[in-house]
């Protein structure tokens, strides 16, 4: 079920079911307010700590809104709803500075700012996985919102047996899970169905991504 999309269309996931070995067939939905519990705050929550602003969509909404812009423009009916888009996701120091058309729908997401930081910098860990294989990696960044453009380094790390329930829960057969460990604690920020890959001159990454592929083996058993 290989659909750059939040939300998969009913019709993707009904052709998904005339066959008998699927990849993913089961993860129909990666929107935030599917996984990410207490760590989503309301106008009136009692949280103290800095907030970051992001969109129930993945990607910042920028793949969905993409794909609708284009039926539209093909004339054909969208069945990818409308949505706000962001390019970044703004941190606040309080909720009180948050603006109010944040609060007035719930395609955007105020969420609790855990970040996994020390005194070399911010840290962004990113689990990649495909059946039986998998890439864990941490990645450090200057910036505080950590992403594939902006790391300075990376190295392997472990995968938290709750991530292993996470993606047990949601059906996950392949996928990437973006996360961190504040204050000693795992919190899930992203998953995706259909993960891209690290920079292709990134050391040893393509013969990490061979030994991946094997994972479709697992499948074919």
């Amino acid at each position: 079920m290989h659909v750059d999309l939040t939300v998969v269309p009913p019709a993707y996931a009904a052709l998904a079911r005339l066959y008998p070995r699927t990849i993913n067939a089961a993860v129909t939905d990666i929107s935030k307010r599917l996984f990410r519990g207490d760590d989503i705050l309301s106008r009136h929550s009692d949280w103290r700590g800095q907030v970051i602003v992001k969109t129930n969509a993945n990607f910042g909404g920028r793949v969905d809104q993409y794909i609708r812009d284009c039926q539209v423009q093909a004339g054909m009916e969208p069945d990818v709803p409308p949505g706000p888009v962001l390019a970044d996701y703004p941190i606040y120091a309080t909720l009180a500075e948050v603006p109010p058309a944040y609060w007035e729908t719930q395609d955007f997401v105020v969420e609790k700012f855990t970040p996994e930081s020390d005194e070399r910098g911010n840290y962004m860990r990113v689990w990649v996985f495909l059946g039986d294989r998998e890439r864990s990696m941490r990645y450090r960044s200057a910036a505080r919102v950590v992403k594939s453009a902006n790391f300075i380094d990376a190295e392997p790390v472990e995968v938290p047996a709750e991530l292993r329930e996470w993606r047990s829960r949601l059906g996950f057969d392949m996928g990437k899970f973006d996360y961190v460990i504040h204050q000693g604690r795992v919190v899930l920020l992203d998953i995706n169905r259909s993960p891209g890959s690290p920079p292709a001159g990134m050391p040893g990454i393509l013969d990490a991504y061979r030994e991946m592929a094997a994972g479709v083996e697992h499948f074919l058993a």
